[in-house]
């Protein structure tokens, strides 16, 4: 398995951070961080994890079932800049 980020915009609200952590389980993911930035904007929230893949195959698989949650509007892969 290798670890990347990822960034999920939700609709702020009771049970969120719950659903998306069930779905990224169910998807066999292994989060070993999660960090919670402020309002993204007006009712939204970003949440950044760190997870464990095995491979692209199954982030892909991940971001995949994160976007069919009703609460995320965005799912995407942080890809870490070049300096």
């Amino acid at each position: 398995p290798f670890e990347t980020g990822i960034c999920v915009t939700v609709t702020n609200g009771k049970g969120v951070l719950a659903r998306v952590t069930g779905e990224l389980a169910a998807a066999g993911v292994d989060i070993a961080r999660v960090e919670m930035d402020g309002l993204a904007a007006e009712g939204t929230v970003d949440l950044n994890f760190i997870i464990a893949v095995r491979d692209t195959a199954h982030l892909e698989a991940a971001l995949r079932q994160l976007r069919r949650a009703s609460a995320v509007l965005r799912a995407t892969r942080i890809v870490p800049s070049e300096s």
